[in-house]
Parts: C-alpha cells; sequence; structure tokens
C-alpha cells in the first residue's frame, strides 16, 4: 500500500504493541511549528485508503520514535540551538 500522509518530513514511524496504531514524528522543516508527534489513521474512502494525520504533541524537530514492550513511547528531537536548550530532548511517554 502507498498512502501520502499529508505530513512533510516524516523522520520516523512506529506500530503501539498495545493498540496496533501507527505513529509518526513530522521534522516538519519548512514549517517547525507543524512538527511533531502524529497518529496516522488509515481509513477507507470509498474504493481508496487514505491517511488522517492527528497532531498528539507538537515537538521541536522530532527525529525518531520506538515503543518499548510495555507500551512506553520514547520520542527523540533534534531540538533548538537557543540559549535555554542547546541540544536534544528524550521524551518518555506512559
Amino acid at each position: 500500500m502507498n498512502v501520502a500522509t499529508q505530513l512533510h518530513d516524516i523522520t520516523g514511524v512506529a506500530i503501539s504493541p498495545q493498540s496496533g496504531r501507527i505513529y509518526a514524528v513530522d521534522f516538519s522543516w519548512m514549517a517547525p511549528e507543524e512538527g511533531g508527534l502524529y497518529r496516522l489513521d488509515l481509513v477507507k474512502d470509498g474504493p481508496e485508503t487514505i491517511c488522517k494525520p492527528t497532531l498528539l504533541m507538537s515537538l521541536d524537530r522530532p527525529s525518531a520514535l520506538a515503543f518499548a514492550p510495555d507500551g512506553t513511547l520514547f520520542i527523540t528531537t533534534f531540538g533548538s540551538h537557543t540559549a535555554e536548550q542547546k541540544g536534544g530532548l528524550l521524551v518518555r511517554i506512559y
């Protein structure tokens, strides 16, 4: 299957071991305010399958994501290079 996601720059995709849902992080190089964690819902639209992305969390330059066996989601970001935040982050979502 080949389905357009409507996202800009996907840097990672993972499937939840508990729900089976698909998640992606979008770096969104040209529109950083749209970067974040998205749930990708595949739905039928007549004979076609389309992707409906849902923004779950805004993130500054997300780079990867992975689920632990217990369902915990880990996301890394490149982050800003500002005085307040010089490097990336590791985000953990229970």
